[in-house]
């Protein structure tokens, strides 16, 4: 039996990245072409980024919500919005539209998602009002650059945190109001519905699994919505690290910096009492000494 190790907050080198604090504050992603980290705000409808060089700097804002953002080719990077989904350049904020995303029904808005090692854009969904966060109505879907759409995952609730396995094939889900992480191989024949997929519950008494990513190790690190806690899992689900954080609203994970070692996660508001007292809630924050990550892969590319 491996040895759990628990981090409490007085242990942490916590920075906080933005003085800004966000509401919905998710999709942390790490450019290592140019040594930035990007989020967006999913409520307040913006993409925000950070570096060494330009420090906080908002990238664009957009009609209607972002829920992620991730690599593109070419220097860009791609969103999921209100419009669908298109590419944006960094430097100038400029969005371009582009096809393959499917048309959702009303009450649906996109949510997660992740980029495969072929340049895809896997694209998860949930329900838009709280009433609808818990039905199965979730869906992820597989988009190309040259704009084809293809469905993997039907009846989840709301679709978050995507990552593989070091070689490729496992598909790690998280279905958060069912408070699991789904565990597909990822070369199966899809559709697939959720409730049929391999899966292991999510550790975490009080939390829900939000964002996820894959470490340099194999080991899934998970945002612990409502705990306060981002776990380190085994691939079949065994708590490794429990790290406690200063906030109660994790909402996602990855790893950046020069040699991918620095922890960041973003942190909400939107949930909390106005009164709350939490100081760092609603920024990305940076940690160290939890492991290595890997790099993010490119939409449009071979990775």
């Amino acid at each position: 039996m491996s040895s759990r190790r628990r981090y409490i907050n007085r242990d942490l080198n916590v920075e906080r990245i933005s003085n800004n604090a966000g509401l919905l504050v998710e999709s942390p992603l790490w450019d290592h072409r140019n040594n930035t980290l990007y989020w967006v705000d999913i409520h307040k409808s913006e993409l925000w980024s950070w570096s060494k060089i330009d420090q906080v700097r908002l990238v664009a804002r957009f009609d209607g919500y972002v829920s992620g953002v991730w690599l593109a080719r070419g220097g860009n990077l791609v969103v999921a919005c209100e419009g669908g989904i298109g590419v944006v350049n960094p430097e100038t904020g400029k969005f371009c539209h582009i096809s393959g995303a499917p048309n959702l029904d009303v009450t649906l808005r996109f949510n997660d998602g992740a980029v495969d090692k072929k340049g895809r854009l896997l694209l998860g969904t949930m329900g838009r009002t709280e009433a609808d966060y818990s039905r199965p109505v979730g869906e992820l879907y597989r988009i190309s650059y040259d704009g084809q759409s293809e469905l993997l995952l039907t009846g989840l609730t709301i679709s978050n945190g995507a990552d593989w396995s070091r070689d490729g094939k496992i598909l790690f889900v998280a279905d958060s109001m069912n408070r699991r992480i789904l565990t597909v191989p990822y070369e199966a024949k899809w559709p697939m519905v959720a409730d049929e997929c391999q899966n292991f519950p999510f550790p975490s008494m009080d939390g829900l699994p939000d964002g996820l990513c894959v470490r340099s190790d194999g080991a899934l690190v998970v945002a612990s919505i409502l705990s306060g806690q981002i776990l380190v899992l085994s691939s079949s689900g065994e708590t490794l690290e429990e790290i406690d954080l200063p906030v109660s609203c994790p909402t996602a994970c990855c790893f950046g910096g020069p040699d991918l070692s620095t922890l960041f996660v973003t942190t909400s508001t939107h949930i909390l009492p106005p009164e709350h007292m939490e100081e760092l809630a609603g920024s990305p924050l940076a940690l160290e000494g939890h492991g290595f990550g890997l790099q993010a892969n490119i939409f449009g590319e071979l990775n």
